[in-house]
């Protein structure tokens, strides 16, 4: 299979995805549903190594980011924090990159995606970290 055919697959799956989503009338639990409907599509493409969760990533000198709705995090050398089934807390030296998820693509929500993003590469990543052995 050539990987085009495969996008084009995952492009119809997702289309289909986003048709179904449109049942639900409040737009946060159709938001929710497109993020989730998406991480589902590419979740096969990706290794098992590689999470995808929506929630905010932090540094060590606390700082925070703003809502992600796609965050791509280490599985297997890292840690994560969930307060309840939607709410993760990432550490930022554990994550590998971030989605943002829009229907719809106007001045409002770009600028509205733009500044999460900024918001994620505003913060410090630890260079390296000393541990002290006692």
């Amino acid at each position: 299979m050539k990987m085009i055919d495969a996008l084009k697959a995952n492009s119809q799956i997702l289309n289909a995805k986003l048709e179904s989503s449109k049942l639900y009338k409040h737009n946060g639990l159709r938001g929710t549903c497109r993020e989730e409907d998406l991480i589902n599509v590419i979740r096969d493409c990706i290794p098992e190594c590689y999470g995808m969760k929506a929630g905010q990533i932090f540094s060590s000198d606390d700082r925070i980011s703003k809502q992600i709705d796609v965050v791509i995090f280490d599985t297997v050398f890292s840690n994560y924090f969930k307060k309840d089934s939607s709410a993760y807390l990432f550490p930022c030296e554990s994550v590998y990159g971030s989605i943002e998820v829009k229907t719809v693509l106007n001045k409002e929500s770009f600028e509205e995606a733009i500044e999460n993003i900024k918001s994620v590469r505003e913060l410090n990543r630890e260079k390296e970290v000393d541990v002290l052995m006692n």
